[in-house]
Parts: C-alpha cells; sequence; structure tokens
C-alpha cells in the first residue's frame, strides 16, 4: 500500500529553501504584466512586433497546466523567458516590486527559512551606454526589500551572491567583495554558477580562498552535466559548504561523498527540465538517501518561476517517485536545518521551535 504524501499535506509542512534565484522566481502573472506595461508605454526600447511576440509566449506558457507536479515548460522556453526577464528587471523600482512578491510567494507555501540568490547586476541605459543602476544600489534594494518584509512576516530571509564563471573572475571578485561588505546585511554566501560548458573553477581559485577569508560560506553547481571536469576538484580540493544539482555523478564519486558528506540542494523539476536525468526516478536522491538515511539533502526549486514549480511540489515529485511518507518528508525538511548557511543560535532555536511544535501537533 503506497504511503506517498500528498500535494494538500506537504504544502503544511514547514519548509527550508537553500536554492532559490531570485530572477528565476518571477511571477508568469508579472512577467505578462511588465510587458503589458512596456508595450502600453509611449517609449520602450523593444519593438511592439517583439513585445507582441513575447506576451503571447507568456500567454500560452500560462495557460498550460502544471501536471503530477512536474514542469511542462521545455529548455528553449525557459531559455526564452530568462531573455525577457533580464531586460525587464531595468530599474529598481521592478526589482523591488518582484523581490516582494518571491518572499510573500515562499512564505504562502510555508517556507520558513529562505536563501535567495542573486547576482549584482550593474544596468546600463542601452542607448546611452551610461550606468543606470550600480551593483550596489541593485544589493541595497534586494536587502532593504528583505529587511522590510521581515519586520511583518514570519519567514527569515537570507542572501547568497551568485558568481558566474561565464563573467570572468574580476566580475566575481566584484561580486565577492559586495558580500563581504554587505555581511552584516543578510549576506551570508557565495554561490558559484554559470553554464558549465564556459570556463572552469580551477580558474576561480583564488576566490574560493577570499570567500574563506573573508568567512563566507560557499556553495558550488556541479555535475550539471556528465562532462564536468570540475568535480573532483569541487569535492576534494575545494570542499566547500554545499553543492547544488550533483546530478551526473560517477559511481566513484557518489561513494566519495557517502564518506565524505557535503549537503546537496536537490532540484527535481530543473534537472528533469535540463535533462540531467530522463525521469525523476533514475535521480541519485534516492541512493544517497538509502546508503545513509542521515546524508544532508535539501529539496529545492531552482527557478520556480521559469519551471511553474513551488516548494510543495518538489516535495511531492520526491515523495510519489521514491514512495516516501509525510513523516519521511517531514524529517528531510526538518534535517535541512543543519545545512543553512546561518547557524545563529537564535535562528536554529527559531527553526527547531518551529519543527518541533508541527511534530507535536502532527505526529505525536
Amino acid at each position: 500500500m503506497s504511503k506517498v504524501a500528498s500535494l494538500e499535506q506537504l504544502k503544511t509542512l514547514p519548509k527550508i529553501e537553500l536554492h532559490a534565484h531570485l530572477s528565476g522566481s518571477v511571477r508568469y502573472s508579472t512577467i505578462l504584466r511588465l510587458l503589458n506595461e512596456e508595450l502600453a508605454s509611449d517609449y520602450h526600447e523593444t519593438s511592439d512586433e517583439k513585445l507582441k511576440s513575447e506576451i503571447q509566449l507568456m500567454e500560452e506558457l500560462k495557460s498550460k497546466p502544471t501536471t503530477n507536479c512536474t514542469s511542462h515548460r521545455s529548455l528553449t522556453e525557459c531559455f526564452q523567458i530568462f531573455t525577457i526577464l533580464h531586460r525587464l528587471l531595468s530599474n529598481l523600482n521592478i526589482l523591488e516590486q518582484v523581490t516582494n512578491e518571491i518572499l510573500h510567494d515562499f512564505q504562502s507555501d510555508n517556507c520558513v527559512y529562505l536563501e535567495l540568490r542573486t547576482t549584482p547586476r550593474n544596468i546600463f541605459d542601452s542607448k546611452t551606454g551610461e550606468l543606470k543602476v550600480s551593483k550596489e544600489q541593485y544589493l541595497k534594494t534586494v536587502v532593504n526589500v528583505i529587511e522590510s518584509f521581515e519586520k511583518e512576516n514570519l519567514m527569515k530571509v537570507r542572501l547568497i551572491l551568485s558568481v558566474d564563471r561565464a563573467k570572468g573572475l574580476q566580475d566575481g571578485l566584484e561580486n565577492v567583495e559586495l558580500a563581504k561588505k554587505f555581511k552584516s546585511k543578510h549576506v551570508i554566501g557565495i554561490d558559484f554558477s554559470g553554464n558549465p560548458h564556459v570556463d572552469s573553477f580551477q580558474n576561480y581559485e583564488s576566490l574560493f580562498q577570499l570567500c574563506d577569508s573573508y568567512e563566507l560560506k560557499t556553495t558550488v553547481h556541479i555535475a550539471e552535466i556528465w562532462e564536468d571536469k570540475d568535480v573532483d576538484f569541487i569535492l576534494k580540493k575545494i570542499r566547500p559548504d554545499r553543492i547544488g544539482h550533483s546530478v551526473c555523478l560517477t559511481k566513484e564519486q557518489i561513494d566519495y561523498l557517502i564518506r565524505n558528506p557535503i549537503p546537496i540542494e536537490i532540484c527535481p523539476t530543473s534537472n528533469l527540465v535540463t535533462k540531467c536525468v530522463d525521469v525523476i526516478e533514475n535521480h541519485p536522491f534516492y541512493e544517497f538517501y538509502t546508503k545513509k538515511d542521515t546524508y544532508p539533502l535539501v529539496i529545492c526549486t531552482d527557478d520556480f518561476g521559469i519551471f511553474d514549480t513551488s516548494l510543495s511540489r518538489e516535495y511531492s515529485l520526491i515523495s510519489t517517485a521514491f514512495n516516501l511518507s509525510f513523516k519521511e518528508m517531514f524529517d528531510l525538511s526538518r534535517r535541512s536545518i543543519k545545512c543553512i548557511f546561518d547557524q545563529s543560535n537564535e535562528l536554529v532555536s527559531f527553526l527547531e521551535m518551529v519543527f518541533n511544535e508541527f511534530e507535536k501537533k502532527n505526529f505525536e
């Protein structure tokens, strides 16, 4: 008899999100609204026909129902949306609006702690080339939204700044220095990510060392493709605080991690859309989960807006695929506390209280 937890049950579960990108978590309805506002404005830099085509794409995608807790978006469609978003996030007012919406969306899904990732951007005027928004202004805006949110809401929020290896060492250095400057303002770590076919993390060793000297936690995207030549370098030399995805691993690499655990951020729908796995039942999640039931695994969304998912749906995908009960999913969620980057006594005590209260109410 199946013991799978239902989606409705999982929506009530207190959850922790450690791998969510700001730009990829914007609502489809918000993207549509911004596109229509741009089309209706007296001045915009995009042709009417291009805007109408983008609006049509978003309307078509928005109308497609999500089935069986899996995304119906193709990878090509996801990249199209990213391109649209990059242009739309062109001023601080829009950045403030979407950040606020994202925080409320996570909280409405019973997320009690969120580590949100963002890549600080310099935004230039496309016609004059003049700087409109600096990286620091971008980051300050996001931090201000978080501070205002936390004054009135239960969910706790921290920021991780991304270093994109496709943008070069200097760009990454600027983001690490910003993280150091904003350490007392919710910034707690650095995410090393980017196109796995471009450059190598081995060229960023000096930045990993700098993060260590600044006492900034690190998480690294690895093993999103089978040809990833950085995996052993990251696992054995860098030893970051967490790793993301980690799907395309050899048996030897899995065995190494079982012996030398590094918390893994699992992003089921993302891995399906990007074809890291053909079906979720083949995801290495279960190999870690069954080999060592205390292995630190954290279920995450990656880009819940782009992939049209939610944290509860990601939990449901794992529960359904591997026949895990509501209690097992609760235990998995609670173990995430040990993986968060902010291990301050006040925060950990708060999270333990939330999970203990839920356990008493539902399992005793």
